[in-house]
């Protein structure tokens, strides 16, 4: 057997003959043991046995001895093993354990190992891969205890639903609008048909106001001395960014979903979408940082869901006649849509954040009856969505399901928007989030999802939630305050966040915006084709001078984090519970050019903003 310090492993695995087996002993170390079966001694060859222990040796020494490996440790529903690995030797292969029983190992097809029955990992699991004395000199210890918080309301009351779809909150569940096989309507018909944004006077909607723009809560930052003050949507971007640094990308939880989900080894990870670079502004005013979304500046590809979000949230909350009568086009009307928007506000430290509450149900109690009205495209209209009328005959016909189901709708979410969603839900202190699936063209069903439930299916329970809202919420003053500081009272700064997936170290980008005109709806043209005869010397030089046209300085901060749980550090993916005492340390520092060469500065913050698809100038 061969033990090792520099990794944990929680289970015990066997391969088919029973010639290997790893446990972890009670000292807390590997024991990794080759024993070949009984009838070794005479039906396998001496060659054999010695390729064997070399093959398994190589493994060992290189998972548990070769620190450089052990950031692609990932786990698998509690298979903790090697990812990839260096080349040290020719014996050690590609080695990753499948998630359900008797399922074969992918290694290349010389050093096969069979097959691999996994135990059941305890009720609990502990955290994937850990390392005792890791050093945190030059570290900052994170401190909660003054991190509190304060609630403030506006005096305007959020609708309620309309057409008895209250119901969706009393039942839990998907309330489709038809039954699936009499086609029977649950609620009205009316509701079927989606309005087309040509249909509609969406001028008459109240009018989106960015952090900047808004003079009550900028009032409001002013009586609480807050420097920064943003909203739900300017800033779960960047808390999201932070919370793949200091989760190391933690996957989300799959497990309530039916087998079909299970079997084909569906990613439990964040969509590439979500997890791409994000941007915002910094814009000063009066001692107030006011944070504002970046639009950036290619034309929005999803702006008809953006348009139909708007459209359908007020359908749902007015009674068909007062709808048509309000917001229909060609209807000879001249009356202004009366309701205004309804806001929380949560004073979290140093910022104020204004989140808007879409509508509120008695039905909900009274510590919190208010939530989110969200509009769901159905899958082939997001993927698709340049082309969306192309998929008007996509149908949700069924419960469950890889296709057409609301369990497929549902699985999206949990990669794509549940960390969004937990974030503004708990911003507002809302019960949860309402949610109506459709094609663009017609109304499929709705769901009622609680916020417990987003955090339970993100985070694994909701006490790994709570610490982690008041984690990223922190690490992001802790930026906020390194960047104004550095950069002094700048009229605008605009930073660029990006997590490394590798070391997890996360990267802000900052620059100093002269002759800024303020938030902006993107104006460029959306591109729908590839110039797929580009050749290699013709993209580098387009490349180059994309990095050329930067004319401003760009500054490269890069936030570390270091979480130890029980005295121990962890550097497999994060995952808290009540019983854990846990520790995070922090650096944020400056690269300059003293670090690297400023033409490294330079390179990798145009490869993030080509990353983040926002802007023009920066294409692909």
């Amino acid at each position: 057997g061969i033990n090792a310090e520099y990794g944990i492993v929680h289970e015990k695995y066997v391969n088919q003959d029973e010639s290997i087996t790893l446990t972890k002993l009670s000292s807390g170390n590997i024991q990794f043991i080759f024993e070949p079966p009984e009838a070794a001694s005479t039906k396998l060859s001496k060659q054999w046995y010695q390729r064997r222990v070399r093959e398994t040796t190589s493994i060992m020494i290189l998972r548990c001895i070769n620190t450089l490996s052990l950031k692609h440790v990932h786990p698998l529903k509690g298979c903790y093993v090697i990812r990839h690995y260096s080349t040290l030797t020719n014996h050690a292969s590609k080695l990753i354990l499948n998630s359900k029983n008797n399922e074969q190992i992918h290694t290349n097809k010389e050093h096969s190992f069979g097959y691999v029955y996994r135990f059941p990992s305890p009720a609990t699991s502990p955290n994937d891969l850990i390392a005792k004395n890791d050093s945190v000199v030059g570290m900052k210890l994170m401190d909660l205890s003054q991190f509190t918080e304060t609630r403030f309301t506006s005096d305007v009351l959020p609708p309620t639903l309309s057409y008895g779809l209250d119901r969706v909150i009393k039942e839990k569940g998907v309330h489709p609008l038809q039954s699936f096989e009499r086609k029977a309507f649950n609620f009205p018909p009316s509701l079927k048909k989606v309005h087309q944004p040509s249909e509609v006077q969406l001028e008459k909607l109240p009018q989106f106001i960015t952090t900047s723009r808004d003079p009550i809560l900028h009032n409001l930052a002013k009586q609480q001395q807050a420097i920064y003050k943003g909203s739900t949507s300017s800033t779960t971007g960047a808390l999201s960014q932070i919370y793949y640094a200091f989760s190391h990308y933690k996957p989300v939880q799959i497990n309530m979903l039916t087998s079909k989900f299970q079997t084909t080894h569906l990613s439990a990870h964040f969509t590439p979408a979500s997890v791409k670079p994000i941007s915002l502004f910094l814009r000063y005013n009066d001692g107030i940082y006011s944070i504002d979304s970046d639009q950036g500046t290619n034309a929005r590809g999803n702006q008809i869901l953006l348009d139909l979000g708007k459209t359908l949230e007020k359908v749902l909350t007015t009674e068909t006649d007062q709808f048509e009568k309000l917001l229909t086009k060609n209807k000879g009307n001249h009356v202004e849509a009366a309701h205004q928007d309804s806001y929380v506000y949560l004073k979290l430290g140093k910022s104020l954040l204004r989140s808007q509450i879409d509508c509120h149900s008695p039905f909900l109690g009274e510590e919190k009856n208010t939530f989110d009205l969200k509009t769901r495209a159905a899958s082939a209209v997001r993927i698709d969505v340049r082309n969306y009328q192309r998929h008007t005959n996509y149908r949700i016909n069924k419960l469950i399901g890889l296709e057409q189901s609301y369990e497929k709708e549902y699985y999206d979410m949990i990669r794509s928007s549940f960390l969004k969603y937990y974030f503004q839900t708990r911003i507002g202190n809302m019960a949860g989030i309402f949610v109506a699936y459709h094609n663009t063209s017609e109304l499929f069903g709705f769901e009622f999802i609680t916020t417990d439930e987003i955090a339970e299916t993100v985070f694994g329970t909701t006490y790994f939630a709570e610490e982690s809202f008041k984690i990223t919420n922190y690490l992001l003053q802790v930026i906020l305050d390194g960047v104004t500081q550095r950069l002094g009272n700048s009229k605008t700064i605009r930073l660029t966040f990006a997590t490394d997936k590798s070391s997890h170290a996360l990267n802000i980008f900052a620059i100093q915006v002269e002759n800024d005109s303020g938030w902006a709806e993107p104006t460029a043209s959306i591109t729908t084709t590839t110039n797929f005869s580009e050749t290699n010397k013709q993209r580098l030089e387009r490349y180059r001078k994309q990095i050329e046209s930067v004319n401003t300085p760009v500054y490269w901060f890069q936030l570390n984090i270091l979480t130890i749980i029980n005295g121990i550090k962890v550097r497999g993916h994060v995952s808290l519970t009540p019983d854990d005492s846990y520790q995070l340390y922090y650096k944020l520092h400056e690269i300059t050019a003293k670090d690297r060469p400023y033409s490294d500065i330079l390179n990798n913050y145009v490869d993030t903003l080509r990353l983040s698809k926002l802007y023009n100038e920066f294409d692909e």
